[in-house]
């Protein structure tokens, strides 16, 4: 996303009829930083001495502010070794 966020950024402007500006400065660098706050607890995330895992999450992304909802949605399942089914909205 990093590396591709003003690409990302055009698309979101387009597709959700948003500011290029707003989406490139406030939802993009937001789901970053979300990603990267629940990638450094990969190796945290543990019970005891057993694995913490619930195998797959169902996640249903809304229309308003997608990306933002992917991110907080999907990071935490991934960081967890889940597999996520997602369902965007129409």
């Amino acid at each position: 996303m990093e590396e591709h966020k003003e690409e990302l950024a055009t698309i979101k402007a387009l597709d959700a009829d948003a500011a290029y500006t707003l989406a490139l400065k406030t939802h993009l660098v937001m789901s970053i930083q979300t990603f990267h706050y629940f990638a450094c607890w990969c190796d945290k995330i543990h019970v005891g001495l057993k694995l913490l895992l619930t195998k797959v999450c169902g996640i249903v992304i809304p229309w308003n502010y997608p990306l933002m909802m992917l991110s907080w949605k999907t990071a935490d399942c991934l960081a967890s070794g889940n597999t996520v089914a997602i369902k965007p909205a129409q």
